[in-house]
């Protein structure tokens, strides 16, 4: 028995100071995790505008705002931007888990401290690390070969994602820093 959704979503936002702002933002960090943690159980990511999605984050997250383990508001109407809090019972559940999965809690530390180094975990450069990310893994589950942006740039546009080779830059690096490619 591994992580769940629940479990990914509350150590996430208790590693961050028990909060995080954008739902970009905590799909892309799932993400992250869902490649650095063999034992997550969360079913597959999908092609989205703004980068690989999974439904099952977005339903969990908002499951946990309806049964009061996360406060979810809106801070900004214009992209209703959400910021997620942890209340007293995602504490709660948050330092249950961390308890159960120590290493798994010591990866999503990292995943999130290196995020918040190179981007301050805004939502766009994790966009563009994520986007990159399931570009060059595709169906085949690991990147074979060393990648450049203007590759990343070209195989974007089969996506219909637009994404210039400073953005690939931008993702590539932050992949590299989570140290999930190498670029060429």
């Amino acid at each position: 028995m591994g992580l769940d959704v629940f479990d990914a979503i509350a150590l996430t936002i208790h590693a961050n100071n028990d909060e995080i702002i954008s739902k970009t933002t905590v799909q892309k960090l799932i993400y992250f995790h869902t490649v650095t943690i063999k034992n997550l159980n969360i079913s597959n990511y999908t092609h989205h505008f703004y980068g690989p999605f999974n439904r099952e984050v977005s339903i969990a997250l908002e499951d946990m705002s309806e049964f009061s383990y996360i406060d979810q508001n809106i801070i900004s109407g214009f992209y209703e931007t959400f910021k997620y809090k942890l209340t007293e019972n995602g504490i709660r559940y948050a330092k249950t888990a961390k308890q159960r999965y120590p290493k798994e809690y010591e990866t999503v530390s990292n995943t999130l401290r290196i995020c918040r180094d190179y981007c301050k975990l805004k939502p766009t450069p994790l966009s563009y690390a994520a986007k990159a990310y399931y570009i060059l893994t595709g169906t085949k589950g690991g990147i074979q070969r060393k990648y450049a942006a203007e590759d990343v740039k070209t195989i974007a546009e089969d996506f219909d994602w637009n994404i210039s080779k400073d953005d690939a830059v931008t993702g590539l690096n932050l992949l590299q820093r989570l140290d999930l490619v190498t670029t060429a």
